[in-house]
């Protein structure tokens, strides 16, 4: 007896409307866009960083599959050690405070000054601002540029870190953790840059280590002046 067809008259799993998918495939969706959404963990996360990737994987896979007739276990088993895993990694960053700063309405001192404040006695403080957030069906990782203060063990210096992800398929302008490093003494900061393959998308991390909290401050402040001169800059459709 030949093994039954897989029919593909049917839209793809991804395709449908909410109401009409199947439990399993609620789920699959619903792990792969938490982690993708995802944005809080440290800048230099790798593990985050490589479950984002998997999940839009996985996301991507559904868009050839219909779950419903295919019922495929395995795609089910691969949500699971992705949740579970996500799991474990965000445990981790539990240390963490997230603000939210409006980038339009938020002054560069102000930025700054909260940021130092909220860290308190935490590990880290960071803030995010998107200039579009991420949607696993279009641009997965979005447009978002990130500020973060990390303690240092055992000392009374701190890590700066600045991250963002850029997209070269909606803005012509510049990045602007590239504009700022090309400013600074490069012996005290490292710049990392990340091609997100197939989605036109840079990611690029800055870390710079050993500062005072008036440093801190002030560099804050002179990568603001960076950002609100250079806002992105739309490409003409």
């Amino acid at each position: 007896m030949k093994p039954a067809e897989i029919s593909y008259e049917h839209h793809s799993s991804a395709d449908k409307s909410f109401e009409n998918l199947t439990s399993a495939e609620k789920y699959i969706f619903s792990v792969c866009g938490e982690i993708i959404a995802y944005k809080r963990g440290r800048v230099d996360n790798v593990k985050l960083l490589e479950l984002r990737e998997r999940a839009t994987d996985l996301f991507t896979k559904m868009r050839a599959v219909n779950q419903a007739e295919q019922d495929d276990f395995k795609l089910v088993a691969e949500a699971d050690v992705l949740r579970n895993e996500f799991q474990e990694a965000i445990d981790n960053e539990r240390t963490n405070k997230y603000i939210d700063i409006k980038l339009d309405t938020s002054g560069d001192e102000d930025i700054a000054n909260r940021l130092i404040n909220e860290l308190g006695d935490s590990e880290n403080v960071e803030a995010f601002f998107e200039w579009f957030p991420p949607n696993p069906d279009d641009d997965p990782f979005g447009d978002v540029t990130g500020i973060i203060i990390t303690r240092q063990e055992s000392t009374e210096k701190f890590i700066l870190s600045f991250n963002e992800t850029f997209s070269h398929k909606r803005f012509a302008s510049i990045a602007h953790i590239r504009a700022f490093y090309s400013t600074l003494d490069s012996k005290n900061a490292e710049l990392k840059e990340h091609e997100h393959d197939g989605h036109n998308i840079t990611e690029l991390w800055l870390n710079m280590r050993d500062l005072s909290l008036n440093q801190v401050k002030e560099i804050i402040g002179s990568f603001m002046e960076i950002v609100k001169s250079n806002p992105r800059t739309p490409i003409e459709q």
